[in-house]
């Protein structure tokens, strides 16, 4: 009589603990990713409301013309001190979009206030940016 081939309890088992244990270790990856690319997203955005602070303060000391002000997406990165955007940063659609997928939409610069990104409450993406 031959004897059945197939797996054991244990075998199966075993099996199983260590497809769990590397899927723990993926997952685990998967939310340090996740946290690095909020905290550059925040970083990146943080950065841009700097430079469009500064951009503001700069055109009223030298009483700067109208054209020069920033009133649309993409001026901004005309401020930048690399003059490009941060990584990760696009221009998609008329709007500022962030690598997790959050868009940003601007309001332009005026004679008594500077320009300003504001999260749009529509944007898709992973949630979070604010201000």
């Amino acid at each position: 009589m031959g004897r059945n081939r197939g797996f054991t309890l244990i075998e199966l088992l075993a099996t199983m603990m260590v497809i769990a244990v590397l899927g723990g270790v993926a997952m685990s990856r998967y939310f340090d990713w996740s946290d690095q690319a909020r905290e550059a997203d925040e970083s990146s955005m943080a950065g841009i409301r700097t430079a469009l602070q500064l951009a503001y303060m700069d055109h009223r000391v030298r009483r700067a013309p109208a054209g020069e002000w920033i009133t649309s997406i993409n001026d901004i990165a005309s401020v930048m001190q690399t003059r490009q955007l941060p990584h990760g940063i696009t221009i998609t659609g008329g709007q500022l979009e962030d690598q997790r997928g959050n868009k940003f939409d601007l309001t332009a610069e005026t004679a008594t206030d500077p320009a300003i990104l504001e999260l749009d409450s529509g944007g898709g993406g992973g949630g979070g940016g604010g201000s």
